[in-house]
């Protein structure tokens, strides 16, 4: 982990997925892009 958790590194995050929370409490020195998926409905 300590190879990844750098300030130069940037890390992409589906909201409110597994994936935030094991950021969020994992890579605090990483630099976070949420990153969010819509799908078009018509």
């Amino acid at each position: 982990m300590a190879d990844i958790d750098k300030p130069e590194v940037r890390v992409m995050v589906n909201p409110g997925g597994l994936n935030e929370k094991f950021a969020n409490e994992n890579l605090t020195h990483a630099t976070g892009d949420f990153i969010y998926l819509c799908s078009q409905i018509e």
